[in-house]
């Protein structure tokens, strides 16, 4: 991750492996319940994320690998594999 305060769609989606902003938004939804951050508030487009929350989430979570599904992303597995993690 950068220097930068702040990351965008299409930078968090270079980070996670996808294809492009689209395709991070496209599994935003499903990554949020498990604790993917939330973008900031601000009063211009593209939305922006923490950056330091965004890295935080991805070293602490194993559903990067989930999102990079070309299927789709499995909330389900994701799940799963972070209640083995604490068993």
């Amino acid at each position: 991750m950068t220097g930068r305060k702040f990351v965008t769609a299409g930078e968090i989606a270079g980070i996670m492996g996808l294809q492009s902003a689209e395709s991070f938004l496209a599994r935003r939804a499903k990554l949020e319940p498990l604790g993917f951050p939330k973008p900031v508030s601000w009063c211009q487009r593209p939305m922006r994320w923490r950056a330091a929350a965004v890295h935080e989430w991805i070293e602490a979570s194993e559903a990067i690998e989930a999102a990079r599904g070309s299927e789709g992303f499995d909330a389900e597995n994701v799940v799963m594999m972070q209640k083995a993690q604490v068993a």
